[in-house]
């Protein structure tokens, strides 16, 4: 199995659904005319994946999803905690109404769809999740995508698992969310775009699907704010310990660059010393004074927590600007702009994953 099958096989296929609480409507009074179904469904996913954070044993490819919850007081209880969440309030009906209701789009035809793929049914179990799929089932809209990744029961086509993984990611369903972020991580259906893996992996993590939260906490990235000003990132560094100072982010320059009357601070200051200055020409800074050459060693530049000692430098005219060029930048590693949310992205980035 690829590296690709083999990330996605840990997104795994779902498991049985939930049964609905017995005589119970719901209504929400800013949208009476709603269908409460889908978002019932919804809830009832959304608990089952905190009860069954692991995988479950014999049941096929690292199946897992959610937990069986049926007269369960406690999982109960954390549905109609959702449901109110939701704007729903429940409302409670005789069982001759309550037989009338149609069932949960989370269960019709569901238990039967998983039940015909954890025994190798793929054909059955394809029939009946593009079926709910076609319906607007969130959960089988994932499902059907993740069989077209792996080629369950039908012929292995990365767009149709790209349509029904956005579908269901859509609709907000996690793990959809989590698998359309590694088709794009891939490009795989899609056009390999990292800042759309990226977007929608934490949206699912932000609903605590675990995969996602491990996938992008082994790329380690360190998010830096910019601030844009004419038309230039500007962003601080703490230097040697002891100065906070904005410099503009310039990738065409060689050095870090620090304007003469700044140095003249530092210096001053104590922040540099003489005994920083690099061997070279004596050059002489803007209030008069006498250093051994235009360039020196900054001993720390510390940025979002990621410190770089020994940083060359550079000294420019005392009405120039604070440059944070490539002798800093170089030594980054893996680093990139996110130029919508206005980001420097540092460490393992979603194009190198660990």
């Amino acid at each position: 199995m690829n590296r690709f099958l083999a990330t996605m096989a840990l997104f795994g296929a779902l498991a049985c659904c939930a049964a609905q609480q017995a005589n119970v409507r719901w209504i929400n009074v800013d949208c009476p005319d709603c269908n409460y179904q889908r978002d019932y469904a919804a809830c009832q996913y959304d608990v089952g994946m905190n009860l069954t954070p692991t995988p479950v044993p014999n049941a096929g490819i690292l199946t897992r999803g959610l937990a069986i919850i049926d007269n369960a007081t406690k999982p109960q209880r954390m549905i109609d905690a959702c449901m109110a969440a939701k704007g729903w309030t429940p409302v409670q009906v005789d069982a001759n109404q309550a037989n009338k209701a149609v069932a949960p789009i989370g269960c019709a035809g569901w238990d039967e769809a998983i039940a015909a793929y954890n025994r190798g049914d793929y054909a059955k179990a394809y029939k009946e999740l593009k079926e709910l799929a076609e319906q607007g089932h969130a959960n089988a809209q994932y499902e059907l995508g993740y069989m077209y990744v792996m080629g369950q029961g039908v012929r292995q086509d990365y767009d149709e698992a790209v349509k029904w993984f956005r579908k269901a990611a859509e609709q907000g369903n996690a793990w959809g969310q989590g698998a359309l972020g590694m088709m794009y991580h891939y490009g795989h259906g899609v056009p390999q775009d990292y800042a759309e893996a990226e977007k929608w992996l934490r949206r699912a993590a932000e609903q605590g699907h675990a995969e996602a939260q491990t996938i992008l906490k082994s790329w380690s990235t360190t998010e830096i704010p910019l601030e844009k000003r004419g038309g230039v990132y500007q962003l601080p560094l703490m230097v040697n310990r002891v100065l906070m100072l904005k410099f503009i982010l310039d990738t065409g320059a060689a050095e870090v660059n620090i304007p003469a009357d700044v140095a003249s601070t530092l210096l001053r200051t104590g922040t540099i010393t003489q005994s920083d200055f690099l061997p070279g020409k004596s050059y002489i800074l803007a209030d008069g004074s006498e250093v051994r050459s235009s360039r020196f060693i900054i001993r720390e530049l510390d940025i979002g927590g990621i410190k770089i000692s020994q940083v060359p430098a550079s000294i420019g005219s005392a009405n120039g600007s604070l440059l944070l060029g490539q002798s800093f930048l170089g030594r980054l590693g893996s680093w990139s702009l996110d130029n919508n949310r206005h980001v420097l992205m540092i460490g393992s980035s979603p194009a190198q994953p660990k």
